[in-house]
């Protein structure tokens, strides 16, 4: 009878062994899988992160491009303006009011082109943006 006791009590122990072996290995499962998970959801926040930063870059890359090319637009027509208003005086010719309002409204365009351009670069080199001159300054 003691070897059915002892039979016995071995398959007891070998049960509750297995029972909580099963259950440290279940909770170490359950652990192990959390810890995937918030390491893959930090590395995706990361990478989401990492996108917007670069597609900010770019998007402000393209803004500078358009501004560039306004700043040379609006550059164009003033000076093809300021050398007329010199051949103008030149010649000795008297401007009229219509023409100076002319003049000084393609200054402030090019102004405004520059001063956009200005604000452009100073997002895209990360810092603050910069005081410039002219009727639309902007003022950090």
């Amino acid at each position: 009878m003691d070897q059915g006791w002892t039979a016995v009590i071995a398959g007891g122990v070998g049960l509750v062994g297995a029972v909580v072996g099963a259950l440290v290995g279940g909770l170490a499962a359950v652990r192990g899988a959390r810890i995937g998970a918030e390491m893959n959801a930090a590395a995706v926040r990361e990478q989401v992160r990492d996108q917007a930063a670069l597609e900010l870059q770019q998007w402000v890359r393209q803004e500078r491009q358009k501004a560039c090319l306004q700043v040379m637009d609006m550059y164009a027509v003033f000076n093809s303006e300021s050398v007329w208003r010199r051949e103008e005086m030149e010649a000795g010719t008297a401007l009229d009011e219509t023409s100076l309002q002319s003049y000084a409204d393609h200054s402030t365009n090019l102004i405004a082109a520059c001063d956009h351009l200005a604000l452009l670069t100073s997002i895209f080199r990360g810092g603050p943006p910069t005081e410039s001159v002219g009727p639309f300054a902007f003022r950090s």
